[in-house]
């Protein structure tokens, strides 16, 4: 907006920027936050909490003391041992399952680590679906690079910059917009993934990062653990960034120009 201002308010397709982008990224999150509400309840609801977590132990079934059964044939009945199984399955804690003697045992919270390494997963494909083509797009109009060049620069540099920088970032959207548990994780990747891959289908440029916080936020209005004043900053630097960029843009265009 920024650069196409300098030149005037014809260069700029206001009627374009409003339906294509800001209201996918103005509606993206909003989406998100309610989905993360929503979603929660129902992990709570079906006993998927943190709570239920804590009895960390699938096992079952249960075998028994071998019992002896009477077997009849035509030479007449003899007597042999067979396990005695029970079809039951336990949900319970380490201790209490190790004292079972059984064919399954199955930690739940390795299964959900599991599960969001393949929901983080799904977010970079997600993001990489979604904001590669917009940073693509401006080396293609600058004829800095094609294509298929442009994606793979820009790949990574992405990389780099995730291992540089982004710790700060993800302390910021793990622990101080709220504390994110197993199930609260696992509804917000889910969310953040599914909505980014949705508005691509759709070729919508949305922020992965406003998605994800607003599934961060509903989720943490939900368990009632959302901390408003880290909530308040990040949406104060979504507000001020967007001027300033076109700020800094349209300065650039002046003094290179």
């Amino acid at each position: 907006m920024g650069s196409g201002l300098f030149y005037g308010f014809d260069h700029v397709n206001l009627t374009q920027l409003l339906n294509s982008f800001l209201l996918p990224m103005l509606v993206s999150p909003i989406l998100a936050v309610l989905l993360g509400i929503v979603l929660f309840k129902l992990f709570h609801f079906l006993r998927l909490d943190n709570k239920q977590l804590n009895k960390d132990c699938i096992c079952g079934p249960v075998f028994k003391p071998i019992v002896q059964v009477e077997q009849t044939h035509s030479l007449g009945s003899n007597l042999v041992q067979q396990p005695n199984l029970t079809s039951t399955m336990y949900i319970d804690t380490q201790e209490n399952c190790q004292n079972l003697v059984t064919p399954i045992h199955l930690s739940i919270s390795k299964s959900l680590d599991r599960l969001h390494i393949g929901s983080a997963i799904a977010i970079c494909f997600a993001r990489g679906l979604n904001d590669t083509p917009k940073l693509v797009a401006l080396l293609i109009a600058a004829k800095m690079l094609d294509q298929s060049h442009a994606v793979v620069f820009i790949a990574i540099i992405m990389g780099v910059g995730g291992l540089l920088f982004a710790r700060k970032v993800a302390q910021t959207m793990s622990q101080r917009i709220t504390q994110i548990d197993h199930a609260s994780g696992l509804v917000a990747n889910l969310i953040t993934a599914s909505l980014v891959l949705f508005a691509s289908k759709f070729g919508l440029p949305v922020s992965t990062t406003h998605v994800a916080v607003g599934a961060i936020a509903g989720v943490g209005a939900s368990s009632k653990r959302i901390d408003w004043s880290a909530l308040r900053n990040v949406l104060l630097s979504w507000v001020v960034t967007l001027p300033f960029a076109a700020g800094i843009a349209w300065l650039s265009m002046w003094v290179f120009l």
